[in-house]
């Protein structure tokens, strides 16, 4: 029986046991193996990961989450590391990307938008403070805020459903993108993502229309690249 790819399950998620001495290019057919007899059994769920066993080169990472989000259902929200530093590698690499969309969207704005202020973007908008309980930001593309967002947000207003909304800390009364609605209380027809399964410290959240619906999760790598996000 072939041991070299092991998933064993967790509070969190899922552990991924690897094999140390295979070379990686026969290991991750064993793990394309692996994840194609399991996606039924695995189902359809939110999870965080785990690799152990085998150190695993970013490039290595990187395919491996590809190859799961390939051959299942389950989509990885977050990736849990043992050794602080590697956190905060993984944690920075996503704070990079993030940092390379920012300066293809139009206008950035310093300070906060206090309760009762209505700010208007004709296209994206990248807020460096926190938007307040009671503010409104109307922006026509994506809408990066580098703090909290307690208020509303209402994203794509040109029209363009690939627009996203991205905070820091994201709790808002209302969010819309492209039309779509999410309203705070978890209406009908939005997802929000359980911080729960993590205890990876966070990159922040990231909402976007997906299936009919806005969707809220945990920023990761992968859902930057899932997403095409430019």
């Amino acid at each position: 029986m072939n041991n070299s790819v092991v998933i064993k399950g967790m509070s969190s998620g899922l552990i991924i046991l690897l094999d140390s001495n295979l070379p990686y290019d026969v290991l991750r057919n064993d793990i394309i193996t692996k994840f194609e007899t399991s996606a039924s059994f695995l189902g359809q769920a939110d999870v965080a990961v785990s690799f152990e066993g085998r150190d695993l080169s970013d490039a290595e990472l990187m395919d491996i989450l590809g190859i799961i989000h390939e051959k299942t259902m389950l989509n990885v929200i977050c990736v849990l590391f043992d050794d602080p530093v590697k956190d905060a590698w993984y944690q920075q690499r996503v704070e990079d990307r993030l940092m390379e969309i920012a300066k293809n969207t139009a206008s950035f704005y310093k300070g906060n938008i206090r309760s009762g202020k209505t700010m208007d973007f004709p296209a994206g908008v990248v807020i460096l403070g926190n938007v307040s309980d009671g503010a409104v930001v109307n922006a026509g593309g994506n809408v990066l805020v580098l703090g909290s967002v307690e208020g509303e947000i209402n994203a794509g207003r040109s029209g363009n459903k690939r627009a996203f909304v991205y905070a820091v800390k994201l709790c808002p009364t209302k969010l819309s993108i492209a039309g779509y609605t999410y309203l705070s209380g978890q209406t009908p027809g939005a997802s929000k993502h359980k911080m729960s399964l993590t205890k990876k410290k966070s990159s922040g959240d990231i909402a976007y229309v997906e299936l009919g619906k806005i969707t809220i999760k945990q920023l990761t790598d992968e859902i930057i690249h899932e997403l095409k996000i430019q």
